[in-house]
């Protein structure tokens, strides 16, 4: 017993070092350890409302593509069919109501800005489908802006479908009712 005490007192400033390296060395990995769970739980936190958020936007989304098809499908027949077709006043009057109210819901300001541009358009093709004036012309402006139109869709659908976490664009009820002009 001697021995160790004569060895301890000896090398008291040696073994008070080691003593408090140990105790620093596992205070700071200690320290690391919460650090990393902290980090960790975090990131699961994130992760989890990023899902949340997607999963809360989903019904949006799914409704938004089904309209969006809807849409291109309805200004696709429109643009190749001729106003005496037999599915042309079907056609037409889908389009004024997807126009008026569904895609209103869901629409950004380019797909409205397009909607507009088309609704313009197949109004002066009918005009001058009574009174042929000038209807190559304005067939081949409702052509493009049936073009146009499938190209705000598919931006619309690019920039909400990888969004994560943000609601989706457009414009208030407000602002889109005022820039549409009547059929």
């Amino acid at each position: 017993m001697n021995v160790i005490l004569d060895w301890l007192l000896a090398n008291e400033k040696r073994a008070v070092i080691t003593l408090i390296g140990g105790a620093f060395s596992a205070a700071i990995a200690g320290g690391w350890t919460v650090y990393q769970a902290s980090a960790s739980r975090a990131d699961n936190v994130r992760s989890a409302e990023i899902s949340r958020r997607i999963e809360a936007q989903k019904p949006f989304l799914e409704k938004q593509l089904g309209l969006y098809f809807e849409a291109a499908k309805i200004t696709g027949k429109l643009v190749t069919l001729t106003p005496d077709d037999t599915e042309w006043a079907a056609s037409r009057q889908r389009f004024w109501e997807l126009y008026w109210s569904e895609l209103s819901l869901v629409e950004d300001n380019a797909v409205e800005s397009s909607m507009v541009e088309f609704g313009n358009n197949l109004k002066a093709y009918e005009t001058s489908a009574k009174q042929p004036t000038d209807k190559a012309n304005l067939q081949s402006a409702l052509h493009s802006a049936t073009f146009h139109l499938a190209h705000a869709l598919r931006s619309s659908l690019e920039s909400e479908w990888s969004r994560t976490g943000s609601a989706p664009a457009g414009g208030t009820p407000e602002t889109a009712s005022a820039q549409r002009p009547g059929p």
